[in-house]
């Protein structure tokens, strides 16, 4: 099996989808840098806008098969204990496709960066396959839930993807970072 590497989007964007709190300064999240985007809740209960990350340049061979996603993101809000995700979804088009892998935890105070999905994980996405994860269009939907009282500061500091693949034949590959090294 081969894979991407941690790769970071090179598109993002605030997407209105009703909730309540915008992200600003979304670029900053297609750089690993600490400059963040983020987004200030001012009550209890607040939800934000979808970030949406895409554009990832992945150049998975076409006749690979896709075997699994994963995506990490680092994170943090400015009180511990009150933001949760609300949606951690693949994206093709504008489309969310697969599972939400929001999970129940908070985000803490410090930066911290977890990881969803795996190698073997295609997200119960039924239509996962090479042409949709090259797409320019796909990528990854982040929404965040303020579940406590008062103002706190989320925070981005950049979003990445890595593709878990067999190419034809099933042999094992080298990630294509690692191919550019050997030559």
């Amino acid at each position: 099996m081969a894979n991407t590497g941690w790769t970071l989007g090179g598109t993002a964007i605030n997407v209105n989808d009703g909730g309540i709190i915008a992200w600003t300064n979304v670029n900053n999240v297609l750089v690993d840098t600490t400059s963040s985007s983020t987004a200030t809740t001012t009550s209890s209960f607040d939800d934000t806008q979808i970030l949406r990350v895409t554009n990832f340049g992945f150049a998975i061979p076409s006749d690979a098969t896709i075997n699994g996603v994963m995506f990490k993101f680092r994170r943090r809000s400015s009180t511990a204990n009150d933001v949760r995700d609300d949606t951690i979804q693949l994206v093709l088009s504008g489309t969310p496709v697969g599972a939400n892998k929001a999970t129940a935890s908070f985000w803490p105070s410090t930066n911290s960066t977890p990881e969803y999905g795996g190698a073997a994980d295609t997200w119960t996405w039924a239509g996962i396959s090479v042409a949709n994860i090259n797409n320019s269009a796909f990528g990854i939907n982040i929404k965040a839930f303020d579940d406590a009282s008062g103002t706190d500061t989320l925070n981005i500091e950049a979003v990445w993807l890595d593709i878990y693949y067999t190419p034809v034949g099933g042999g094992a590959v080298s990630s294509s970072k690692s191919m550019m090294m050997m030559l």
